[in-house]
């Protein structure tokens, strides 16, 4: 064999193993890929990248944190590969939770692909699209670090990225609510807006209205804008396009808040048709059973409530009542077994060491997010807006 048939058959068995989901060996090949590679070879950063992508996807961030940080120490001075991981590294952090400093990070990669624009004109051309994605992660680290503000600025200039071609908000006033109002009318004024969004950004352009609408909606004082993006989120998920692949993950998640915001304004009419649609989807299309358990407790405790406020019949009250009392225990026995599961994975049922989980704090949040985090994640709801890591997160097979 010559060298070069030795790497093609090492990317082929990788590819393999992540294809049958086997990522600890997949990371334990890159490992052993490592020790045999000598000094200052490029394949060191990217197989440093590969193993802190698949640490992704598992949500092993601090693994992936670690990995992410060989690879940016091996890529100094390559612009390109350096911003990349510095991206991948926000990303980590940011599950993590480490918020300020995933922050940080992302300023600098910001930073970093804005200079080599400017030094090398059309050849970064292609990295226009990745600001967006950055962002969209740095408005998230902005809105836990409780700069709303900050947070609001961030995703519009991911979108007036996203969007280039149809919004210029070069001349738009700080002001966020006149920001968000000028962009809706310039979407109204396009009625072709959608198409002219390249196709391979049309999630992330999604996503970021999405979490737009959520942290307007936090703030309070702007509820009717906030339905104005989680709508405008929903129509380019539901884009009538065959080469846009819809999460469902994401699509429930944003119409739960919409429903949220509906009952809020007393729109209940409104509420009641976005909730029937969550509970008439079909079960397959979730993440898993517990996901979509949960997200049908959620609905037909809503579901009652707008049934009394429409002064609907005893019956169907009692009938959502029914439901949400269902859902609840067949949530709380998905989320036992998925623990058992996971214990016994890792030894530790035969050892004596399960342990009964609490239940309680994983449904008892009725309020979601409108946005949805990487595929990593396997929840369709939580309490905050989230980034889009799965497009980003690829594994290199040269």
């Amino acid at each position: 064999y010559s060298s070069e048939n030795l790497q093609d058959a090492g990317k082929l068995h990788m590819a393999i193993l992540l294809m049958n989901g086997q990522f600890d060996k997949t990371v334990q090949y890159l490992i052993n890929v490592l020790d045999s590679l000598p000094q200052e070879n490029i394949r060191i950063g990217i197989t440093y990248m590969n193993i802190g992508s698949i640490r992704l996807w598992q949500g092993k961030y601090v693994d992936a944190v670690k990995a992410f940080k060989l690879a940016k120490d091996e890529m100094y001075g390559d612009v390109s590969r350096e911003s990349k991981a510095l991206v991948l590294l926000g990303m980590a952090l940011y599950g993590d939770k480490k918020f300020e400093e995933a922050n940080q990070v992302l300023l600098r990669a910001l930073t970093m692909i804005r200079t080599k624009r400017q030094g090398y004109g059309v050849y970064c051309d292609t990295h226009e699209f990745v600001m967006g994605k950055i962002f969209n992660l740095l408005g998230c680290s902005f809105f836990e670090n409780h700069c709303y503000k900050s947070a609001v600025r961030s995703f519009l200039n991911a979108l007036h990225v996203y969007m280039q071609d149809i919004v210029d908000m070069t001349s738009v006033t700080s002001e966020d609510a006149q920001s968000v109002e000028y962009l809706l009318k310039m979407i109204y004024d396009n009625a072709d807006w959608m198409m002219k969004i390249p196709q391979i950004y049309v999630l992330d352009t999604a996503i970021t209205f999405a979490n737009l609408g959520y942290v307007l909606s936090h703030r309070g004082s702007h509820n009717t804008l906030a339905i104005s993006c989680l709508r405008q989120s929903l129509k380019l998920q539901m884009l009538d396009n065959t080469d846009i692949i819809i999460n469902h993950d994401i699509m429930i998640a944003t119409l739960e808040q919409l429903a949220v915001l509906y009952l809020e304004c007393k729109l209940f009419e409104d509420a009641a048709n976005i909730l029937n649609v969550i509970i008439r989807t079909n079960r397959t299309k979730f993440a898993n059973t517990c996901n979509y358990h949960q997200a049908m407790f959620r609905g037909s405790v809503r579901m009652c409530k707008v049934a009394i406020q429409l002064k609907h019949s005893d019956t169907d009250v009692k009938k959502w009542e029914k439901a949400a009392s269902y859902h609840e225990k067949a949530s709380f026995d998905a989320i036992r077994v998925e623990n058992m599961c996971k214990k016994v994975c890792t030894g530790d049922y035969y050892h004596g060491k399960y342990e009964h989980a609490e239940y309680s704090d994983e449904i008892s949040n009725s309020s979601t997010s409108s946005c949805s985090q990487s595929e990593n994640s396997s929840s369709s709801s939580s309490s905050r807006p989230k980034s889009d890591g799965s497009s980003c997160a690829s594994v290199s097979l040269d």
